[in-house]
């Protein structure tokens, strides 16, 4: 897995395949690995990029709470698309997040 550092931290990517890039993201608790089975299929066509988020996989994690923000987790991707390539700065990104669905949805409550 290469690696970049990016608004000073290493961050640990898969890229694989030519074309337009497609940029994943992974959720809560994932990796970039996550995304494996993607590879093969997009490949062909795009350009694919899986990104361990700071603090996931094998990427180097922060310091500080505040640092592992949504802002700055967007600031790392665009990083990123500027380390591997310029010619990346425009992506398709497929983002999940299984993690706070609960949350977005409004004040979480306890699962039975």
């Amino acid at each position: 897995m290469p690696v970049a550092n990016i608004n000073g931290m290493n961050l640990n990517y898969e890229i694989s395949g030519r074309g337009s890039a497609v940029v994943f993201l992974h959720g809560g608790n994932g990796r970039a690995q996550d995304w494996a089975n993607q590879f093969p299929v997009l490949s062909p066509k795009y350009t694919v990029i899986a990104l361990d988020i700071r603090g996931h996989g094998k990427s180097e994690g922060p310091k500080t709470e505040a640092e592992y923000s949504i802002p700055r987790i967007a600031e790392d991707v665009l990083g990123l698309q500027f380390a591997v390539s310029h010619q990346y700065r425009r992506a398709e990104l497929v983002p999940v997040d299984t993690s706070s669905g609960r949350m977005a949805a409004g004040t979480p409550k306890p699962v039975n």
